[in-house]
């Protein structure tokens, strides 16, 4: 859960703070053209969905059920579909790596995407399994 916390803060304070090299890419993006405020609010919505994520995950390990699991499953759908559109940033990055060989862009993919893979898990079973249930794995 902390480390989860700390990806989705250090993905907010790139995005804001004006010195990271997201910020510039989205100032660059959002200046030559208005078409690409698009990008932008759809990474401001993959961020916020980002924070469900730790509310998902803090359900999970507390196995609380949530009155509403229809509600978790499609936003489940949604955040899957705005972490591949919402990404434009890291989508050029790991296009960036895979140019320069296909041994670095594996390398980046993997670093990009196993510590999302595990919420992605925690919030599939929460919404999908049951989370009066959950595996047992993460108590071995």
């Amino acid at each position: 859960m902390i480390f989860m916390g700390f990806l989705w803060l250090r993905k907010i304070f790139f995005f804001v703070w004006e010195e990271s090299k997201v910020n510039f890419y989205f100032y660059f993006l959002r200046t030559f053209d208005k078409i690409f405020w698009i990008e932008y609010t759809i990474n401001i919505i993959q961020i916020v969905l980002t924070i469900l994520n730790l509310v998902i995950i803090r359900f999970y390990i507390d196995q609380k059920t949530s009155p509403n699991l229809k509600l978790w499953k499609i936003l489940f759908f949604i955040k899957i579909i705005f972490d591949l559109l919402g990404n434009t940033y890291e989508k050029h990055l790991l296009f960036s790596a895979f140019h320069l060989s296909p041994f670095a862009g594996i390398q980046v993919a993997f670093r990009m995407t196993i510590p999302w893979l595990i919420s992605y898990w925690m919030w599939y079973e929460y919404a999908f399994i049951s989370p009066k249930t959950p595996s047992n794995l993460l108590t071995e």
